[in-house]
This record gives C-alpha cells, sequence and structure tokens, in this order.
C-alpha cells in the first residue's frame, strides 16, 4: 500500500468514527445494554376512528373510551367516554419507554407495566392552568394513588419527549433528557401491558417506542 493509500484509509476510518459517535449521541443506548425494539407506532397512518396495530404488529385493547388517529397522532374521540386508554402486550415487565406528547389543558398519560384494567403503572403531564406537573401513578384493586411528582412549568400545546427506564424496582422518568422522578415500587411489578391513555380532546401522542434487553 502506497503512502497515499495508507492516508485515504486513514481518512476514511476516521471518518467511520465520527459517523459511529453521531450516531450514538442522537440514539443513546439503554443503561443495561443495546435497545432491542419491541413495540413502537408513529401513528403514521390515515385518519380512522380506531388505532387498529400498532407498526410492530401487535393489536390495540380496548380498555375504555374511544381513541382515534387524526393526522398521524393518537388523539382522544370527543364522543368517547371520560378516560379512553388502549394497550398492547410488549411481552416485557422491564424496559425502556420513549413517548412524544402534548397536552392543552388536560392530562396524557402512558401507561406501562399493566396487568389488567384495575391494575398498571403509568406517567404523563398535566397542563391545567396553575396545576402544571409530570407525575407517576399506580392503579392497585382499582385504586389510585400518585406515587411520584415534579411540579413544573410546562407550555399548553408544546410536546414534550419522555423517557421510563424501568428495571425490576426501580423506576426512572426523564422529560426532554433531565431526570425529573425516581422512586422505587413493586406493585405490578409483572405487567407487561403498556400503551396510551387519554380524557380530553385538545391531548396528543406523537409517536412512542418500547425498548428491551
Amino acid at each position: 500500500m502506497t503512502k497515499a493509500q495508507r492516508l485515504v484509509e486513514r481518512i476514511r476510518a476516521h471518518n467511520r468514527e465520527r459517523a459511529i459517535a453521531a450516531h450514538r449521541m442522537l440514539n443513546p443506548p439503554l443503561i443495561f445494554g443495546e435497545p432491542a425494539t419491541i413495540v413502537r407506532d408513529s401513528f403514521n397512518r390515515p385518519n380512522a376512528a380506531s388505532l387498529g396495530n400498532a407498526e410492530t404488529g401487535q393489536a390495540y385493547v380496548d380498555y375504555g373510551g374511544a381513541l382515534q388517529i387524526i393526522s398521524g397522532q393518537c388523539a382522544w374521540t370527543s364522543s368517547g367516554a371520560d378516560v379512553a386508554q388502549r394497550l398492547v402486550d410488549s411481552g416485557s415487565s422491564d424496559g425502556r419507554i420513549r413517548v412524544s406528547m402534548m397536552s392543552n389543558t388536560q392530562f396524557v398519560e402512558f401507561i406501562f407495566r399493566g396487568v389488567d384494567v384495575n391494575n398498571w403503572l403509568l406517567f404523563g403531564l398535566v397542563v391545567a392552568g396553575a396545576n402544571q406537573d409530570v407525575e407517576i401513578w399506580q392503579k392497585v384493586a382499582n385504586v389510585y394513588t400518585r406515587i411520584g411528582q415534579e411540579a413544573v412549568d410546562l407550555t399548553a400545546g408544546q410536546y414534550y419527549t419522555f423517557e421510563c427506564v424501568y428495571q425490576g424496582s426501580s423506576i426512572s422518568l426523564y422529560r426532554n433528557g433531565a431526570l425529573s422522578i425516581s422512586i422505587t415500587e413493586t406493585d405490578n411489578q409483572n405487567g407487561t401491558l403498556i400503551g396510551p391513555r387519554m380524557r380530553a380532546a385538545n391531548e396528543r401522542i406523537d409517536w412512542y417506542e418500547v425498548y428491551t434487553r
């Protein structure tokens, strides 16, 4: 190999390293290993009165109310019940969820570690006048309990990216990359159901992804 050829190879290797580094910055791995997608949905399909199936093939199950697809987003149906939720089985009780969501005046939430309609965990944001915060709730035997909360200034109509990492009894919730809530919780620890939960027409979920080891 000539000197010129060796120089070209060094330049190519350097460029590959820069490309890999840039990819890792934009797509950080799980704290416990490289991510493997098990459920994903961008709702990027025609307007519909129901959610149908996630992009990874899992069918959404009706757990009350009505959710629809509007302009490539998950939205509450105004003619539906007060609370609407659609869940799929992720097949894993540990993992990481990333979701982009927004609300104007109410609550927009995402269920994880669901066992059935009366037993689950969820995280979400509240934008209701002076009441603005990020929350984690549990539902055990149909009894609701708020188990984590961060009071924070939120902007109505703005999309926020949340990342929830749950491993064993440890749960950490990040908002736009910053840690919001870190708790320990053992209830519903074996639940595998996940999915959107809404209660007002001015809420949206743009996309979500669920990863596991």
